[in-house]
């Protein structure tokens, strides 16, 4: 089995958890298929709405920390993908436009969480 192959499917209804803030990470970040997640976070809400073709939870592939904020299904069905460290890896190796992609799409959401805290205080 390739590790394209690895990426296992998760389904889930209108409001569903895929995890909640303070979760014990599971070592897995997830792609959107389809469908609509909410990433919120206790105290601020809202943070974002993600959609096809986004992702979310990859902080847990490199700290093994509690969740940091909430992700839950707006739509009335969510089809995504899930991958662990392995899997990453292996999609950085054989596709260097994956982890540029990546890195920018995490240092844009750091930048707007720090203005969205310091906003709030």
């Amino acid at each position: 089995m390739s590790e394209a192959q690895k990426i296992q499917p998760v389904r889930l209804i209108h409001g569903k958890y895929v995890f909640r803030e303070g979760d014990p990470s599971d070592g897995f970040m997830y792609f959107i298929f389809s469908g609509d997640i909410e990433i919120s976070k206790s105290g601020l809400g809202t943070l974002r709405t993600l959609s096809q073709g986004h992702f979310f939870g990859e902080m847990a592939l490199i700290r093994a920390n509690p969740r940091s904020a909430s992700a839950r299904v707006l739509s009335s069905e969510a089809k995504l993908g899930r991958i662990d460290i392995k899997t990453f890896a292996w999609l950085a190796k054989t596709n260097p436009g994956f982890l540029a992609n990546l890195i920018g799409v995490v240092a844009k959401r750091a930048a707007r969480a720090m203005k969205k805290v310091h906003d709030h205080v």
